[in-house]
């Protein structure tokens, strides 16, 4: 019976001691990015801070605009290695945040959740971003307000109308460069007709930026 006691305490002891476990350096990744920026790249490190060898079965991500992948699949005992990846930013603005999920054969901790957070500038407000009259109304002068974020270095350069229907203007704010007021009269109102209105934006050494606004007749 003692002896029985004895190997069981034994087993035991190597259960508790042979312990596998993946741990990220840092869980998170916070970046502010950069005006005409199209997708960020990031890296996370990850140490076995175990006694066994750890094996990385699969790397998800939570849409499909993220992609990573580990640079080895097998870490042993201390061994450090990295999950690298990118994110493809498309037209996202504001904060956006992603998570990749790293599914490993260890029991100990099978799922390692971390996340990317990056801030998108949004290049500008448009107020309103679409102008409406109704048919037989008088074809008055209607504005829309164009204002560029305070930390942009994008300009707005010009604006053109898809129609000839449309007649527009672009004003330019003396006391601030950043805001621009955009103002649209129909020739007339006596039969629907749609139109869109291109607003080009331009930066030194960026490449150029395209906005849309709509008037319509119905």
């Amino acid at each position: 019976m003692a002896l029985r006691h004895v190997i069981l305490l034994f087993l035991l002891g190597l259960l508790l001691s042979a312990r596998g476990q993946l741990t990220p350096l840092q869980d998170t990744i916070e970046e502010k990015l950069n005006d005409g920026q199209s997708a960020f790249s990031f890296s996370f490190t990850l140490r076995n801070t175990g006694t066994y060898d750890v094996k990385i079965v699969e790397v998800k991500t939570s849409c499909g605009c993220t992609a990573a992948k580990p640079e080895k699949t097998v870490l042993s005992s201390g061994e450090i290695g990295e999950i690298k990846g990118s994110f493809s930013l498309q037209d996202r603005k504001g904060t956006q945040e992603q998570k990749i999920t790293v599914v490993t054969d260890d029991n100990a901790r099978p799922q390692i959740v971390l996340t990317v957070r990056a801030y998108v500038p949004s290049l500008y407000t448009l107020r309103p971003g679409l102008l409406f009259w109704k048919r037989g109304d008088a074809p008055s002068e209607k504005s829309i307000k164009i204002e560029l974020d305070h930390e942009t270095n994008y300009r707005v350069e010009s604006a053109t109308a898809d129609s000839e229907h449309y007649l527009i203007k672009l004003e330019r704010n003396s006391e601030n460069e950043r805001i621009c007021t955009l103002k649209i009269k129909p020739l007339h109102t006596e039969q629907p007709i749609r139109g869109r209105i291109t607003i080009s934006l331009q930066a030194d050494n960026l490449p150029d930026k395209t906005a849309f606004v709509y008037a319509l007749i119905k």
